[in-house]
């Protein structure tokens, strides 16, 4: 006695079907600066009359065309980008090429050491350059500023916040704190 196979556990699924569960998990946002950023890249590969497709090229000559885009690359306007945008471009190309089944990934293949190095010393310089959303470093309180800390009552002993905050500053200029993370280790 043979039994049927049950169908109700095994759908026969189209290659659609498969796509979509595949691209189900997929973000929003990490779809949308995917998007972006090979934008990005196709147009700078036009201004540079390169029109075979990123996927194609192999390790060396791609890591040769990066270097070159990612020292090049910047705003519409002419501007340098955030000194995170770099590391989120590398991430979203790498995406785009993992995905087309690319043989190396450009984050952490040595074959792609020397335009990981570019994006790494962009990077850096753009952080130098104190832009992006934080600053390298706080502004140091003046002695006017410190006055006035005190005469509106932000530092004192006339009340438990004013008290914590007058000791917070005290250890944080004899300790050498840097901020919230170092003060609440000490």
């Amino acid at each position: 006695m043979t039994t049927e196979p049950n169908t109700t556990s095994f759908p026969n699924l189209t290659e659609n079907d498969i796509e979509e569960i595949k691209n189900s998990n997929v973000k929003v946002n990490t779809e949308r600066s995917r998007k972006t950023w090979m934008n990005v890249w196709s147009n700078w590969c036009s201004a540079r009359g390169i029109s075979q497709p990123i996927k194609l090229f192999p390790y060396e000559q791609l890591d040769k065309l990066l270097t070159k885009f990612y020292g090049e690359v910047k705003k519409v306007n002419g501007a340098d980008d955030e000194p995170e945008s770099p590391r989120v471009m590398q991430a979203a190309i790498d995406r785009y090429l993992h995905d087309k089944d690319y043989g190396e990934r450009i984050i952490s293949s040595r074959q792609f050491h020397q335009s990981m190095k570019t994006l790494n010393a962009k990077a850096a310089r753009l952080r130098q350059q104190d832009m992006g959303k934080r600053p390298n470093k706080a502004e140091a309180l003046n002695q006017s500023k410190e006055e006035l800390l005190w005469e509106n009552g932000s530092l004192g002993n006339h009340s438990p916040v004013a008290l914590t905050n007058a000791n917070f500053k005290c250890l944080s200029e004899q300790m050498g704190l840097r901020g919230r993370q170092d003060n609440h280790d000490a």
